[in-house]
């Protein structure tokens, strides 16, 4: 049963991560967005039930249209379906294993991301293309992400 505290909370965290998706901090190479940030907070701070709400509703969302992935975007025809649809598991797994989690979260990003390069936009880029243009290059950021999560969570909650 869902109560009414797990529809507030998962309500916040839904209003958190689609801001964080809009707050980039530009470095050289790779920008930084607040998202996983804000992903990571809630594997942290939310129950496995109120996560599953939170990014259900957070891409349901996204899906019919609401502004809210990075960029002010929305649907899922961009290059980035595979990511939004790797959030669920990302944020589920997030607390038995980091590395986990992540690889998950890439192994469907970069799904995505080929499977949009080839039916979508008709290039037949290689899949170690992918991985190291689109992939590797953002690990440390994300582990900055998580590292920074996990901390927040641990002195604000604890």
């Amino acid at each position: 049963m869902i109560t009414t505290k797990d529809i507030t909370k998962s309500a916040i965290f839904v209003g958190l991560i689609s801001i964080a998706a809009q707050i980039t901090i530009p470095l050289p190479y790779v920008p930084f967005t607040l998202q996983v940030f804000a992903l990571s907070l809630s594997a942290y701070l939310l129950t496995q039930k109120q996560i599953l709400l939170t990014l259900t509703v957070y891409i349901v969302l996204g899906v019919v249209g609401f502004p809210i992935f990075a960029g002010l975007s929305s649907g899922l025809m961009k290059p980035t379906v595979g990511f939004i649809l790797g959030f669920l598991p990302f944020t589920l797994l997030l607390k038995k294993s980091k590395i986990l989690a992540l690889s998950v979260l890439y192994i469907i990003g970069l799904s995505g991301l080929t499977l949009y390069f080839y039916y979508v936009l008709n290039i037949n880029m290689p899949v170690q293309k992918i991985i190291f243009t689109y992939g590797i290059i953002f690990i440390p950021t994300d582990l900055i992400a998580i590292f920074l999560a996990e901390l927040t969570a641990k002195r604000r909650f604890n």
